[in-house]
């Protein structure tokens, strides 16, 4: 009888062990999970005004990129973005930034800006491209938008970004 319980338990154990994924498929599954938890709510968009220095006034509606996650991503991927749309990339703090285009599909425009929301650089990025796109003066944020876009509507150096979290 003892053996034949030994043998009940031995078969118990070994049909749980071939029933649980391998460590490669755990591994997977936590990268997926992962990779979940650090996207960007999709289409979660929030208000962003930008005031040039003769008093017009424009908005847009961009995502926050505010973790190492987000900003890492950027608008990677992307095959389209509404006019009005955007990216702000916050920071903790204030220092040159440097950006580049890999797997960015959309040629934009990136303004950087400092802790006051004053743009102190205007680029442009071009789509794939892994050079450094360097914002040239110390930076809080910086805001991408579809390229063509600050010549539109006239921005400058020197015009200010409001934005409810810049100066998080």
């Amino acid at each position: 009888m003892a053996g034949l319980f030994h043998f009940l338990i031995v078969a118990a154990v070994l049909g749980i062990l071939a029933g649980m994924p391998s460590s490669g498929a755990i591994a997977e599954t936590q990268g997926a999970l992962e990779q979940k938890k650090t996207a960007l709510p999709s289409a979660q968009t929030f208000p962003l005004k930008i005031v040039t220095q003769d008093g017009r006034t424009v908005y847009f509606q961009v995502e926050a990129a505010t973790t190492e996650a987000e900003r890492s991503r950027g608008l990677m991927f992307r095959k389209e973005m509404a006019g009005d749309h955007g990216m702000i990339f916050l920071f903790s703090d204030v220092r040159p930034r440097a950006f580049w285009m890999k797997n960015t599909f959309l040629p934009l425009d990136i303004l950087f800006l400092d802790e006051t929301g004053k743009i102190v650089s205007i680029r442009q990025g071009v789509p794939l491209s892994e050079d450094g796109i360097f914002s040239g003066a110390p930076a809080k944020a910086a805001v991408e938008l579809n390229q063509g876009t600050a010549e539109m509507f006239g921005l400058l150096e020197g015009d200010t970004v409001y934005f409810s979290h810049l100066s998080d």
